[in-house]
């Protein structure tokens, strides 16, 4: 049965239009309500190689950067399998055996890239697609990284107006 429109006069039809407006209503719900689902959310910033210190604390971590500290990688019989390193978002900037014989408090591969992303936000927020840049930076580090290495990281980050810094931690009981 193809769907056909009867009209006033008698003997002619005409196909029925199809009405979007109840369809782009129940699709323009749909996506609201996704939007609202994942925005709401906590994101989780931690990279599941690295063990992290347990707080008890109920805050949740904002993140705009990720700057992540892993430790060499030893395998069987001591020997390094894997250096340890400074990632940032993912990617790695340093080397922790190089930074902990260079004898100046910046790191300079991540701060290269940390004044690039400085430099990233106060583009948008010219351009008007970002309203207020807070210079928030989470950290990352396994609970043996050198206290040393995590300061050298804080200090790097704060010279480059990443002055809010967060540790990030397992939650715990």
């Amino acid at each position: 049965m193809a769907g056909f429109l009867n009209t006033k006069r008698k003997g002619i039809q005409q196909p029925e239009e199809l009405q979007l407006n109840s369809l782009v209503d129940i699709f323009s719900t749909l996506i609201f309500f996704l939007l609202q689902l994942f925005a709401s959310g906590s994101e989780s910033v931690v990279d599941g190689s690295i063990r992290l210190p347990i707080s008890v604390t109920e805050a949740e971590i904002k993140a705009d950067t990720v700057i992540g500290i892993t430790p060499a990688q030893v395998g069987p019989g001591g020997a390094i399998i894997e250096d340890g390193v400074i990632l940032i978002e993912g990617f790695a900037v340093a080397k922790l055996e190089e930074e902990r014989q260079r004898e100046t408090l910046v790191i300079p591969g991540l701060q290269e890239i940390l004044k690039k992303i400085k430099q990233r936000a106060d583009a948008w927020k010219e351009a008007g697609a970002l309203e207020e840049w807070e210079g928030r930076v989470v950290i990352q580090g396994e609970r043996d990284i050198d206290f040393e290495i995590i300061k050298r990281v804080m200090a790097t980050c704060g010279r480059e107006g990443f002055s809010i810094i967060s540790l990030a931690v397992s939650k715990g009981s």
